[in-house]
């Protein structure tokens, strides 16, 4: 019987694990803010995790500009608006980002900002479709980006024109 009890711990405990992360997901996109930003670029598959449209994002700002290796973090500074006023801040100063609406954080790789958003998972028999409609470089994201400046990828929104 001992070994029963222990058979069902060990299979509970990842079972539970995982509800939990898929609840904190779920309340992170609920209550986090959401911005809307264009993207550009497309890879139609990830040899490792599938199909994946990977792109860049278009922050209406330039980032990255000064490259430095050894800053440990950046951040953009989101705003709402009819014409948002984005802004990148090296190494997230305190004292500019709480004139954000919100902030995102992330990491400048090789004159790139990295958020953790850069890439959207699709089905593979939608691929060449999605393939022809983001290289035309009109399509966006939509983001949820919760209090402490982690960022989640809502939806992709496709523009056919």
């Amino acid at each position: 019987m001992n070994r029963n009890k222990l058979f069902l711990i060990s299979l509970l405990i990842p079972i539970g694990a995982l509800l939990l992360l898929t609840f904190f997901k779920a309340y992170s996109l609920s209550t986090g803010l959401k911005f809307i930003l264009p993207i550009s670029g497309y890879d139609p598959v990830n040899p490792i995790s599938g199909h994946y449209v990977t792109y860049q994002v278009n922050y209406g700002v330039q980032v990255c500009a000064e490259y430095n290796e050894f800053s440990n973090e950046d951040c953009i500074c989101l705003k709402h608006g009819e014409e948002p006023s984005h802004s990148y801040i090296s190494e997230c100063s305190k004292n500019l980002l709480k004139n954000c609406d919100a902030f995102l954080r992330g990491k400048c790789k090789y004159g790139r900002f990295e958020a953790g958003i850069e890439e959207y998972f699709i089905p593979e028999e939608n691929a060449k479709d999605i393939d022809a409609i983001v290289r035309k470089g009109k399509s966006k994201i939509k983001i949820s980006v919760t209090k402490d400046g982690h960022g989640m990828v809502e939806d992709l929104i496709l523009v056919k024109d």
